[in-house]
């Protein structure tokens, strides 16, 4: 295994790192030398089976912060910065930012007998999948934590082509970070690159899907 990360204090911040695709991204960049920052949220009841998960990561021989607390909440969100920072030093720097938070609603949006998707219900799919994602990466841009050839990178779906009854709320919100991505390389990274634009793209489960060079 070439470990290319290695020695370079490069770090990756994966939100909802916990399990799933996250939880596996951590350990495939940890088998590579990249240290590791977890941000979860997770019951009592669930700590032994994390913990487990996280010494298997350590044991690859890199670092490993992890926070049990709510990434949506903007104070909490200053709070895991400063402990990261403080963490990191003036060298540290996050060389991707992975968002693979899975928190949302499977109301279906008509039914005879059961409960169907609100207003509300949308926007907390909304704000857990999506907006938070922009959240994270411009607090990270104004501290100053991304390397200079940072990745930002999200787990989509297919959601803006099939349909599913009870994941609408969720397909709307995962096909979302598409859009980011092209407006991350025009608001962002021009600043970051000295006007020069990055390119974009947006990842579709195990398939490259689109450039979105603006």
């Amino acid at each position: 295994m070439v470990k290319e990360f290695e020695n370079k204090n490069y770090w990756a911040l994966i939100l909802g790192g916990s399990a799933g695709l996250g939880l596996a991204s951590a350990k495939k960049l940890a088998l590579h030398g990249c240290n590791i920052i977890i941000v979860h949220r997770n019951s009592k009841l669930d700590a032994a089976a994390i913990e487990q998960e996280f010494v298997q990561i350590k044991q690859t021989g890199v670092q490993l912060l992890s926070f049990n607390k709510d990434a949506m909440s903007a104070e909490k969100r200053e709070i895991m910065i400063a402990a990261i920072q403080e963490n990191l030093g003036e060298a540290g720097k996050i060389r991707v930012l992975i968002h693979s938070i899975a928190k949302g609603n499977l109301k279906p949006m008509l039914d005879d007998e059961k409960p169907v998707l609100q207003n509300d219900d949308f926007h907390l799919t909304l704000e857990s999948m999506a907006i938070s994602l922009y959240d994270w990466t411009k607090l990270l841009f104004e501290k100053k934590l991304f390397a200079a050839d940072a990745r930002v990178m999200s787990f989509t779906s297919e959601g803006n082509k099939k349909a599913f009854k009870k994941l609408c709320s969720s397909f709307c919100s995962k096909s979302s970070p598409g859009s980011h991505y092209t407006k991350y390389c025009t608001g962002i990274c021009t600043i970051r690159n000295q006007g020069k634009l990055y390119t974009g793209r947006c990842y579709r489960y195990g398939s490259f899907q689109e450039d979105t060079r603006p």
